[in-house]
């Protein structure tokens, strides 16, 4: 398996599908945030030793996750010559270059998640944006720049949606909550 995925991480035990997204949320949780630092409970430090450290998404450090641009800097540096639209099969492709990784597709949503946090992009199939969680990034998706409200808009709009849906999304101004 080395010389077959010569890139591919060494998670140590094997690690479980709840696992994963448990990282994910915290490693999103620092998206979120402009110095993209979260201090994390102490039973999720070792899952994220485990997993997304290897995964090049950042460092966990005592008590303190820092994210890192590890896969925006990669997929950024590829983009400008991509011919059409950004999708997920063409970040899927850019996982495995210049090494093949060999990853899970739920491993590679992980990366493919924090990267569009990172870069304040949504998910859209066809011209609606797409919620997306672990397990349901498609590769037809496409991923599109999202434009931001300024702060007071975003605080009044959440307000509102609140009030008049019920809706109880994130309270931070990021392109899935403004999807959403």
């Amino acid at each position: 398996f080395e010389h077959l995925f010569p890139a591919h991480p060494d998670f140590g035990d094997e690690v479980k599908p709840a696992l994963v997204k448990k990282v994910a949320e915290e490693v999103r949780r620092a998206a979120e945030l402009p110095d993209a630092r979260i201090l994390v409970e102490k039973p999720m430090r070792d899952p994220l030793r485990k997993v997304a450290m290897p995964l090049l998404l950042g460092k966990m450090y005592e008590d303190a996750f820092v994210l890192e641009r590890h896969w925006v800097n990669h997929f950024e540096r590829k983009i400008p010559d991509l011919q059409g639209e950004l999708t997920v099969a063409h970040l899927r492709r850019w996982i495995d270059e210049p090494k093949v990784w060999g990853l899970p597709r739920d491993f590679q949503d992980v990366i493919l998640l924090v990267f569009a946090d990172q870069t304040q992009r949504t998910f859209f199939l066809g011209n609606a944006p797409f919620a997306v969680q672990i397990g349901s990034v498609r590769d037809e998706l496409v991923l599109r720049a999202q434009q931001l409200p300024s702060d007071e808009v975003w605080k009044r709009a959440s307000e509102r949606a609140h009030v008049l849906f019920g809706w109880g999304g994130g309270s931070h101004r990021t392109a899935a909550n403004v999807a959403s």
